[in-house]
């Protein structure tokens, strides 16, 4: 299942995109 990138969002109010697919390499 290949997912589109997920924002997160950080405490300083920064912005990263995390991609699900990367996460869930097994």
């Amino acid at each position: 299942t290949t997912l589109p990138d997920i924002p997160i969002y950080n405490l300083d109010g920064s912005y990263a995109t995390v991609v699900r697919e990367g996460l869930h390499e097994s």
